[in-house]
């Protein structure tokens, strides 16, 4: 697939990737960087539709699945005495009806009695209430639906010294993040409140037109914890970097937090060549474009198949990421999964490449007819069979012949046939002269120590289409096709009027066993004597292959 292929395929999804913030007029890129642009773009705009499959595959298995308990879960699973614990039942799969879960606690713990699960849904929660106590316990939620069981473990611990005026005694943020981090701002009161306590919070950001990192308005320290931790989420910039206060207020005290949000990991993929599945030629892109800093990205593989660099870095401010360096890609004596991984402060891409045994003896050759399977005709250059392997040439690379039994009807066969180290394809060419009479021909190719042979026909070449000398405008006539020999099938022979005052059908077909056919020709009124031919021609697939042209019919008034 060409640059310009590769780009208009992804034009259809622009309308899916400007909305997600992207300016489509800076992305000026080549083969391999537009290869792994449109897989990004098919990737993230496929999400939709996947998402409707899933809801699919849900309502089937909803419609088969006898519903089960299968697990009792607890949020938080270890809490101060007198702090509540969230109990959540989980089915393996939505019920038609409704469904009742009896829980079961222990000694200082009140648990719901049961939990109900709606039609349709698949898990329902309740609160677990704990006592003050001055020494910890750990006990069992248990959960019962019919016969069967599940237990989690809840730990209660001692109940902390309390105060009635707690204040903000510390806000903590990192420096730095990237775009794809799950960014934690912690909070510390000064002392433990006895009832829970509710903090205010708000974001700014610069430049004004960044988007401010998202921050709940309010967030709630429950009583008998003197802290709490916030996860943030910092939101794509395509033109970069940016950075962004949050601050946190209770009672008359604010704290602010100051941080700088660098883009992340947009996009990680492998694009091996064409000619050798074998290569690893890695890309990466990021959610905006690269900060006067650079951006450097940890590499990592599974496998000492292919080594990586440690790291990776992308210096050239404005760009949005590219081609990484410093790959090598070893033989393998057998098919090898080799897991690559790119990480960029928490968040971490995976590529997976499948890297084939090299050549041995006796691994499959594959013949491939191009531009078609045929029958071919002549005289044509431009007939191709692609010649395909099942592994990868060694490094030395491997050489070979091409041979046919018919040289006088297959010519200028290529030969030898050479593969270059690491690639599983070639191709090799032919000729075909004129033919007064089908030809039934094989080539074989040999290579490494495996063979393969193509079987192919060549039919009859054309030898003339005849028109009448003249004809008055405005009438209909009769042209002949003349083949050099009979076929023995059928041949669609494809007509073209050089001009539209005479109109022919866009073919004609030769029956087996014959050399000639006529088809009707039509004409419109003209003012002058006017001169037009009609072309036939023989394709294979959409190549012309061998063509003639008739005699001029003079079109008279």
């Amino acid at each position: 697939m060409g640059l310009r292929a590769i780009q208009a395929a992804a034009r259809n999804h622009l309308g899916c990737f400007e909305r997600m913030g992207f300016a489509v007029s800076r992305f000026s890129v080549g083969v391999v960087a537009a290869v792994s642009l449109l897989i990004a773009v098919v990737m993230i705009c496929a999400q939709p539709a996947l998402a409707v499959q899933s809801a699919r595959t849900r309502a089937v298995a909803a419609a088969t699945c006898s519903p089960a308990l299968q697990g009792i879960s607890l949020s938080p699973a270890s809490v101060p005495g007198g702090a509540p614990s969230t109990v959540t039942a989980t089915l393996t799969c939505s019920p038609k009806k409704a469904l009742t879960i009896t829980l079961k606690g222990f000694s200082g713990t009140r648990v719901p009695a049961a939990l109900h699960v709606a039609a349709g849904k698949i898990s329902a929660s309740g609160t677990i209430t704990t006592a003050t106590r001055k020494t910890a316990v750990r006990g069992w939620i248990r959960g019962t639906l019919g016969k069967t069981s599940r237990q989690a473990l809840l730990t209660v611990g001692v109940t902390p010294k309390t105060c009635q005026s707690p204040a903000l005694s510390a806000a903590s943020l990192p420096s730095l993040a990237y775009v794809g981090d799950h960014v934690v701002l912690g909070v510390k009161l000064t002392c433990t409140p006895a009832k829970a306590v509710r903090l205010s919070l708000t974001s700014t950001d610069a430049p004004a037109a960044a988007p401010a990192i998202p921050v709940p308005s309010t967030v709630t320290i429950g009583a008998y914890y003197q802290s709490v931790s916030i996860v943030l989420a910092p939101k794509m910039y395509q033109p970069g970097q940016y950075k962004s206060t949050v601050s946190v207020r209770y009672g008359g005290r604010t704290l602010s937090r100051a941080i700088t949000v660098d883009p992340g990991l947009s996009q990680f993929a492998n694009s091996p060549s064409s000619c050798s599945p074998n290569s690893v030629n890695l890309t990466i892109f990021f959610t905006g474009q690269v900060p006067a800093g650079g951006l450097s990205v940890k590499l990592k593989s599974n496998n000492a198949a292919v080594t990586v660099p440690a790291t990776v870095a992308f210096t050239q401010q404005g760009s949005i990421g590219g081609m990484v360096a410093g790959v090598t890609v070893n033989s393998v004596s057998k098919n090898t999964k080799v897991t690559l991984t790119a990480t960029l402060g928490s968040r971490t891409l995976t590529v997976s490449v499948v890297l084939l045994a090299t050549w041995q003896s006796g691994d499959k050759i594959t013949l491939v007819p191009s531009p078609g399977p045929g029958p071919f005709y002549g005289p044509s250059f431009g007939y191709e069979y692609l010649v395909n392997l099942s592994n990868p040439a060694p490094a030395s690379g491997l050489a070979g012949t091409a041979t046919t039994d018919d040289p006088d009807a297959v010519q200028n066969l290529t030969s030898p046939v050479e593969i270059t180290p690491g690639c599983t394809s070639t191709v090799i060419s032919f000729y075909v002269p004129y033919e007064s009479a089908p030809v039934h021909a094989v080539v074989t190719v040999s290579i490494g120590g495996s063979t393969a042979a193509a079987s192919l026909t060549i039919e009859p070449s054309l030898a003339s289409v005849t028109l009448p000398a003249t004809i008055v405008g405005g009438q209909s006539g009769t042209g002949t096709v003349t083949l050099a020999g009979a076929p023995d099938v059928a041949e669609t022979v494809y007509l073209e009027s050089t001009w539209g005052i005479l109109t022919v059908p866009n073919s004609v077909t030769v029956p087996a066993g014959q050399t000639s056919v006529t088809f009707p020709i039509t004409t419109v009124a003209v003012t002058s004597d006017s001169q037009v031919n009609v072309t036939a021609s023989h394709n294979v697939s959409d190549q012309v292959a061998d063509s003639v042209t008739s005699n001029a019919i003079d079109v008279t008034p």
